[in-house]
């Protein structure tokens, strides 16, 4: 990659390739590049700052919740049974036309109580 291609690169980042750059950055690191070109746009926009800043709350939520551990979350039982039962029915609805329900694929874990 020549010099003015990075250079390119840094100054034309949209903010659908900033938000993408941000949530990978949660699971691995990012080139020199990348990460020169999303601080050059975060200077930028407001937006996408904010877009950041929650981001970093939602992580900092997501680590105390897990240093607290179950026994400090005990009130925690996951879904209603209420909220069961429409997700149960919305996956039979996607079936009954055609589609695979929302958040469906090869690689996502299939709870076998559901038909």
């Amino acid at each position: 990659m020549n010099g003015f291609h990075g250079l390119l690169q840094i100054l034309t980042l949209r903010c659908e390739a900033a938000a993408a750059l941000l949530s990978r950055q949660l699971d691995e690191p990012l080139s020199h590049l990348e990460r020169t070109a999303l601080v050059c746009h975060l200077v930028a926009c407001r937006s996408c700052r904010r877009f950041h800043r929650q981001v970093q709350r939602i992580r900092q939520a997501l680590r105390l919740r897990n240093r607290l551990g179950p026994a400090d979350n005990a009130d925690d039982e996951g879904l209603s049974p209420e909220a069961r039962a429409r997700i149960v029915r919305a996956i039979r609805e996607a079936q009954a036309i055609g589609e695979p329900p929302a958040g469906t694929g090869p690689d996502t874990p299939r709870d076998e109580t559901l038909p």
